[in-house]
C-alpha cells in the first residue's frame, strides 16, 4: 500500500480501539489517522485531560501495544473534537492540550481540528483557532482545520480567510462537505494552497448523501489529485468512512464500511496511476 494512503479509525468509531486496529490490519493497511472524540471511541479528550500526564502516557502505551499486536506501523495524523455542546473555551483548550500531548507521545506531526459552529462571529472563530494553534505550536505540531459543513469556514472563501487570519493554520480538505454543505458543489480550488491533509470519501449532492459507495458519488477525485499534485502537495490521504453513518449506493454494491474503505483506497490509487501522479 502506498505510504501516503492511510485510514481513519472513524471507520470503527462505534467500536473499541482494538477493533479499529484489527479492522485496519484486515484491510492490509498499516497507517492510521487516530480519531479522538468525546462522543465515541476508547480515547476521550476529557479523560486525557482529567488524568494528566499519567493518563496520556498510559493511553499512548495502550495504542503502542495494539499497533504491535496488529502490525500497524504508524499513527500518521490525528483528528479531534473536544465534544460536549456549549463547552467553555477554557475547558475545550484544556482538552485540546491533552490531545496534543497524546500526539507528541505518538510522534504525530499533524492534528486536524474543527472550526466553530456556523453563525459564530468570525473574530470569535479566529480567536479560538489562534488559541488552539498556540497549543500546537508549543509542541511542534501542525494545526489543520477540516473543511466541514455547518461550521465557520464551510465556504471555501471563508476557509481561506481563516487561514489568512490565523498564522500557520492549514486545511484538511474533505470534498464531500463541499458537495453536501452550503457550498453545494461549487468549485473550491482556492483552498488548495492551504491544504495540509486530505480525507477521502465519496458523496452525492442530490439527493443528499454524505457517504456514498466509492465511485457512485459526485466527488471528482481525479481533479483533486491533479490539482494537488500541481500545487506540490506531499501530505497524506486518509480514507474516512464513518461506521455511525449509513452509506448510500445502488443495489448490489457493497456498502459496509470495510468494503467502502477498500474500494475508496483502490479507486484513489488507480486514479493516481492513471494520471501518472505516483
Amino acid at each position: 500500500m502506498p505510504n501516503h494512503v492511510i485510514v481513519s479509525t472513524l471507520g470503527w468509531g462505534g467500536k473499541t480501539l482494538e477493533a479499529a486496529m484489527a479492522g485496519v490490519a484486515a484491510l492490509e493497511m498499516s497507517q492510521v489517522e487516530l480519531a479522538v472524540f468525546q462522543a465515541y471511541g476508547d480515547i476521550r479528550p476529557k479523560a486525557l485531560a482529567d488524568g494528566g500526564r499519567a493518563e496520556v502516557a498510559t493511553t499512548a502505551a495502550c495504542v503502542r501495544e495494539l499497533m504491535v499486536e496488529y502490525g500497524i506501523k504508524q499513527v500518521s495524523t490525528m483528528y479531534t473534537g473536544a465534544g460536549d455542546a456549549g463547552l467553555p473555551l477554557t475547558e475545550e483548550l484544556r482538552r485540546m492540550a491533552a490531545v496534543a500531548d497524546q500526539a507528541v507521545e505518538r510522534g504525530v506531526p499533524l492534528v486536524t481540528v474543527l472550526s466553530s459552529a456556523s453563525g459564530t462571529k468570525f473574530t470569535v472563530a479566529v480567536d479560538r483557532l489562534k488559541a488552539i494553534r498556540e497549543i500546537h505550536a508549543a509542541r511542534g505540531l501542525v494545526t489543520s482545520m477540516k473543511t466541514h459543513r455547518g461550521l465557520v469556514g464551510e465556504m471555501p472563501g471563508d476557509a481561506v480567510r481563516l487561514c489568512e487570519a490565523v498564522p500557520d493554520l492549514g486545511l484538511t480538505l474533505e470534498a464531500s462537505h463541499y458537495l453536501v454543505g452550503a457550498n453545494q458543489g461549487e468549485p473550491f480550488w482556492q483552498v488548495l494552497p492551504h491544504v495540509r491533509h486530505v480525507t477521502l470519501r465519496d458523496a452525492r449532492i442530490i439527493p443528499v448523501a454524505l457517504q456514498m459507495a466509492p465511485g457512485y458519488g459526485d466527488v471528482d477525485f481525479g481533479q483533486i489529485i491533479s490539482r494537488l499534485h500541481d500545487q506540490g502537495y506531499e501530505g497524506k490521504f486518509a480514507v474516512e468512512y464513518v461506521d455511525l453513518r449509513p452509506v448510500d449506493g445502488p443495489e448490489g454494491v457493497a456498502r459496509d464500511i470495510p468494503s467502502c474503505i477498500a474500494a475508496m483506497r483502490n479507486l484513489f490509487v488507480s486514479l493516481e496511476k492513471e494520471l501518472g501522479v505516483r
